[in-house]
């Protein structure tokens, strides 16, 4: 997986379309997204940057900011989700331990109280 941005000479939507509608004719695209305020169009899949680039230029000046892998941001998600759940746990164990005493209290002063209680 290789992310490729390139800076693209493009004034409208019209041209906007007919670039991103060149590009994804390549084979082994995963997504295209084009920025037009900066003017950057970023293609991610397993493509050579080359015929990314020699598409574009036939009909704009392009070109080449950056190339390299791809990130894969799912790992990280897992990695946040893993600390949450440890908490939640530690919480929970918690809890029930304050529960316990609660009851243990409350047993502890029925019981008492009965005792003293004349019938």
């Amino acid at each position: 997986m290789k992310k490729v941005v390139v800076k693209l000479d493009l004034h409208d939507d019209k041209a906007k379309q007919k670039a991103m509608k060149s590009v994804s004719s390549l084979a082994g695209i995963d997504s295209i997204a084009m920025d037009m305020k900066e003017k950057k169009l970023t293609v991610v899949g397993d493509i050579d940057p080359v015929h990314v680039v020699s598409k574009l230029r036939k009909t704009w000046h392009t070109e080449i900011l950056t190339v390299g892998p791809a990130k894969e941001p799912e790992k990280k998600k897992m990695k946040g989700r893993r600390k949450t759940k440890g908490k939640k746990k530690i919480t929970r164990r918690k809890m029930m331990i304050r529960k316990k005493m609660r009851m243990n209290k409350l047993l502890s002063l029925s019981s008492s109280t009965k005792d003293t209680i004349p019938t």
